[in-house]
């Protein structure tokens, strides 16, 4: 990736008119190895929203550095990411959640 950030990209709901549903969403991006070993969390209590222009919809963006969470860069190999997205930064209502598994070659 040339040195770059690892991005997630993701979307939330929206009403008709193409309006958030929810004005401050709180993300949390959990990374864990395969054998389950938690590295490294990302937390973003308003991460930039972004309007695509072609369909009108609101998605998000989070970067990660590809390090743990002790600043050291991670082994090439596959990584379990666990995206949540609540309503707001009390982390009540859950209103979204994907997993998704990460490649990374070195």
């Amino acid at each position: 990736m040339n040195g770059e950030n690892l991005k997630f990209r993701f979307q939330i709901a929206t009403d008709a008119q193409a309006f958030q549903v929810y004005l401050n969403p709180y993300t949390v991006i959990d990374l864990f190895t395969v054998a389950g070993e938690l590295i490294n969390t990302i937390e973003d209590p308003s991460p930039p929203a972004l309007i695509d222009p072609i369909t009108g919809t609101i998605r998000y963006e989070l970067e990660w550095n590809m390090q743990t969470a002790a600043g050291k860069d991670v082994a090439a190999g596959v990584y379990i990411c666990v995206i949540r997205m609540f309503s707001s930064s009390e982390r009540t209502e859950l209103i979204a959640e994907e997993k998704a598994k990460v490649l990374i070659v070195r």
